[in-house]
C-alpha cells in the first residue's frame, strides 16, 4: 500500500503493535515540534508560556497521548470576567462557516462521533461519558467543584458558551488546529 491514509483501523492497529518504538519516536518528534511552536508563538495562548508540565500515557490500543498543564504569563484568573474573555479567545467550540479555512479541519477532526468507548462502564442508560452532545450555554462560566453540574459535566469546571448547533464540536484552539 502506497498511501498510509488508505489503511483501515485494523491495519493501523497492527502496525502500531508491531512497531512500538517507531510509533513512540514519531510521536515524540511531533510533540517536540508542537512544543517548539507553542513556546515561540505568543498568539497560541494569547501570551508567553512561562512554564509547563506534561505526561505521556498510552491507551489500551497502545496509542500515545499527552496530558499537559501550561502556565501563561499575565493570564487573568478564570473566576474574573477578563479571564473568561481570554479563555474564549484561545478555546473555540464553533463549527466555522463553510467559507472559513477552518471549516473542513474542524469537520474532519473536531466533531465527536460516538464509539463503543463512549459507553464504557455504563451499565444503566446509554449516556456518552464524554458529555456529547454538549448542552447549549449562553455564556462561558465556571461551576463549583461541589455542584451537581460539575458531576454531570464529567468533572469539567469550565462550561464554554455554545449554541445548539455546536453540541457535537470538541473544543479546539484555532491556531493549533492549523499546525
Amino acid at each position: 500500500m502506497d498511501n498510509p491514509q488508505d489503511l483501515d483501523i485494523i491495519a493501523t492497529q497492527r502496525l502500531i503493535e508491531q512497531y512500538p518504538v517507531i510509533v513512540s519516536r514519531h510521536f515524540m518528534y511531533h510533540f517536540n515540534a508542537l512544543m517548539k511552536f507553542m513556546l515561540n508563538n505568543n498568539q497560541v495562548l494569547n501570551n508567553r508560556i512561562k512554564d509547563y508540565w506534561w505526561r505521556i500515557e498510552f491507551q489500551n490500543r497502545e496509542s500515545p497521548h499527552v496530558h499537559m498543564v501550561v502556565w501563561v504569563e499575565g493570564h487573568a484568573s478564570f473566576d474574573t470576567e477578563e479571564g473568561l474573555q481570554q479563555l474564549n479567545k484561545v478555546c473555540s467550540f464553533k463549527l466555522p462557516p463553510e467559507t472559513s479555512e477552518l471549516h473542513d479541519l474542524i469537520k474532519k477532526n473536531q466533531l465527536h462521533k460516538h464509539t463503543h468507548t463512549c459507553y464504557k462502564n455504563s451499565s444503566e442508560s446509554p449516556t456518552c461519558r464524554f458529555g456529547f452532545p454538549r448542552k447549549e450555554c449562553a455564556e462561558t462560566r465556571l461551576v463549583s467543584h461541589s455542584s451537581d453540574e460539575f458531576i454531570r459535566n464529567g468533572g469539567r469546571i469550565c462550561i464554554l458558551k455554545r449554541g445548539p448547533e455546536d453540541g457535537w464540536v470538541n473544543n479546539y484552539n484555532p491556531t493549533l488546529i492549523k499546525v
